[in-house]
C-alpha cells in the first residue's frame, strides 16, 4: 500500500510526495535514469528526451522504477491499485503497447508536462502482459504532477480508462479514486468544490478531528487530503518539505516483527519527495535498523556527473 500526494508552496515550488509501501523486504534505492534510449516489454527500443531521478531498485540487469522527476520537472509515482486494475488483454495494431510497469517510463522519459502526457495517452494500450523481468502483471495506478503545479490521475479498471485532472492531488490505493472522493465529500459533509471541502477541512484540522491514519487506503487518503485541505500554505520550500515528511510519518505503516508471518503485510520502505521546481529527490529511507537520513538529490547536477548512463546512487 502507498500514499501519496502533491503540495505547493509560496515561494513557487511544486512537490509531489510519496510513501513506497510493499509486504516484501526488498533494496530500494535512488536511481538516475540517463542512458540514450529505453525498452518497452512490448515495443523496439525509444529515444529518451528527459531523463530522471527516482526511487527503483535493480532486478536482474533491469530498474524498476516506482516514482521519479524528470529533467523537464515531470514528476511521477505508481500505487498499487489491487482488485481494481484492469487492462486490455489483446494487443493494439495501431498503438503503443506498455505493460504496467512501463508507463512510468514511458511518462518521464518521454514527457515534460501533465498536459503532454494527457494529450500522447490516446496513442498508447496498457496492456495485460508481464515486463521485461520475471512473469507477473502488476496493479497499478498513477499520479503525476508538473512545475506549473498540474495533477494527472491515471487509472485502467473494468470500467475502461480514467483520467482526472485533480485539483485535490492525493491518492492512496483501491478503491478508485472517485470512490475516494466520494468518501472525503462525505467525511466533510459537503459537496460543494474545492473552496467548500477546504473550509471544511479547516475547521477539523483547527478541532484536531482528522481521521486518523490506518493501515487501509481509505483512512490514509482521508487523513492526506484533510490535512492538505486544511492547511495554510507553507511559506518555502523547507516548510513544504519537512510538512511533507511530517505528514508521511503519519500515513506510513511501521515495520513490526509479526509482519514476517504474514507474506501480504505491507510496510513503508521508503518515503520521497520530488520537487518538480529545483530537479531534486529528496529520499529517506524508513527499513528497520536505517538511519532515517534524508538525502537530498540535484537532478541537473548529477546528470553532468553521469552523462548518458544510469547509476545507483545509493
Amino acid at each position: 500500500m502507498c500514499t501519496s500526494l502533491t503540495l505547493s508552496s509560496l515561494d513557487q515550488h511544486q512537490f509531489l510526495a510519496r510513501t513506497m509501501d510493499v509486504p516484501v523486504a526488498e533494496d530500494w534505492h535512488v536511481i538516475l535514469m540517463n542512458q540514450l534510449t529505453w525498452q518497452p516489454a512490448l515495443a523496439t527500443e525509444r529515444s529518451i528526451s528527459f531523463p530522471f531521478i527516482g526511487g527503483g531498485r535493480q532486478v536482474a540487469n533491469r530498474f524498476v522504477m516506482a516514482d521519479g522527476v524528470n529533467s523537464a520537472g515531470l514528476a511521477c509515482a505508481e500505487l498499487q491499485f489491487p482488485i481494481r486494475a484492469v487492462y486490455q488483454s489483446n494487443l493494439s495494431t495501431t498503438k503503443l503497447n506498455l505493460t504496467p510497469q512501463d508507463l512510468i517510463f514511458w511518462v518521464l522519459f518521454e514527457h515534460d508536462s501533465v498536459s503532454a502526457v494527457e494529450a500522447d495517452l490516446a496513442n498508447i494500450e496498457l496492456v495485460a502482459r508481464p515486463w521485461l523481468v520475471g512473469d507477473k502483471i502488476f496493479s497499478f495506478h498513477w499520479i503525476i504532477s508538473d512545475k506549473n503545479g498540474e495533477c494527472l490521475i491515471i487509472e485502467s479498471t473494468k470500467d475502461g480508462r480514467l483520467v482526472v485532472n485533480s485539483e485535490l492531488g492525493v491518492l492512496t490505493n483501491s478503491p478508485d479514486y472517485p470512490t475516494h472522493v466520494a468518501n472525503l465529500t462525505t467525511e466533510l459533509n459537503t459537496n460543494n468544490g474545492l473552496a467548500a471541502l477546504k473550509a471544511s477541512a479547516k475547521q477539523r484540522v483547527l478541532a484536531n478531528e482528522i481521521p486518523t491514519a490506518t493501515n487501509t487506503p481509505t483512512t490514509r487518503f482521508l487523513y492526506a487530503a484533510i490535512a492538505k485541505l486544511g492547511t495554510s500554505q507553507p511559506l518555502n520550500h523547507h516548510e513544504a518539505t519537512n510538512w511533507l515528511f511530517n505528514l508521511l510519518d503519519q500515513v506510513a505503516i511501521p515495520f513490526t516483527n509479526d509482519m514476517l508471518e504474514h507474506a501480504n503485510y505491507n510496510f513503508t520502505h521508503y518515503q520521497s519527495i520530488c520537487d518538480t521546481t529545483e530537479l531534486t529527490y529528496r529520499f529517506r529511507s524508513t527499513m528497520p535498523n536505517e538511519k532515517r537520513t534524508v538525502l537530498r538529490f540535484n537532478l541537473t547536477r548529477l546528470l553532468s556527473l553521469y552523462p548518458h548512463q544510469n547509476f545507483l546512487l545509493k
